[in-house]
């Protein structure tokens, strides 16, 4: 049975990460907080989860769903959870070899 946890995110809403070719994912639209909410999802620091957006196109535009997987941790000073990821591992689902 695979746990792993799918979250809904918008990747227009990036940032820059410190690290660099790093990039943060803000756990902070709309339909990311309703599904943490209805989905009872509880954040850590350190969690591994993959976030998607599954309302997206491929280069030719195919229906097709972004994802990345982040590690999850918390900014106290701006008081929200954010993911983390290494910004050239986020592809298009049909992108990514099949192992």
């Amino acid at each position: 049975m695979d746990n792993k946890i799918e979250l809904f995110h918008d990747f227009n809403n990036l940032y820059e990460s410190d690290k660099e070719g790093y990039a943060i994912a803000p756990l902070v639209c709309n339909g990311t907080i309703k599904q943490i909410e209805s989905d009872n999802i509880v954040l850590s620091e350190g969690l591994m989860i993959t976030l998607i957006d599954p309302d997206d196109f491929d280069e030719n535009g195919n229906p097709d769903r972004l994802e990345v997987e982040v590690k999850i941790s918390f900014d106290k000073k701006n008081d929200y959870w954010f993911g983390e990821f290494i910004r050239s591992e986020l592809k298009y689902r049909s992108e990514k070899k099949v192992t």
